[in-house]
């Protein structure tokens, strides 16, 4: 996926599935590192890990906090953390992104919501 920065390339979404062979996603990647560099790129954009950092500083709110639990332990919609150490190994740059949300919203019911979103399969947007 072409990016707006001069060669840069970027990944979209990346989706699993528990049929695919063992490995195929580092395959991928190692062929999209390569051919991104045949053509002159000289950066790759791995994308997002959501909530990799998010409650982690001694003064973060309790919903940050909060949010932290759902990065560390939730699995069963989507798997953050499965996510960030997937990419952590090619040793990425990471840069922080921000999440806004309403006052009059709670962050857990955002973060809830964003879950969804991200972690939904094939099957759920039929």
């Amino acid at each position: 996926m072409p990016m707006y920065q001069e060669g840069e390339i970027s990944v979209d979404l990346m989706r699993y599935r528990s049929d695919a062979p063992n490995g195929i996603m580092d395959a991928l990647f190692i062929r999209m590192f390569l051919w991104a560099k045949e053509e002159g790129c000289t950066s790759f954009n791995m994308g997002m890990a959501p909530l990799a950092n998010v409650g982690t500083a001694f003064t973060s709110f309790w919903s940050e906090r909060f949010a932290a639990v759902i990065f560390n332990n939730v699995r069963y919609m989507y798997s953050f953390s499965g996510l960030r150490a997937f990419k952590e190994k090619y040793k990425p740059e990471w840069r922080g992104k921000y999440l806004a949300y309403r006052k009059n919203r709670s962050l857990s019911v955002t973060m809830f919501l964003v879950t969804r979103l991200i972690g939904k399969s094939k099957k759920d947007s039929v």
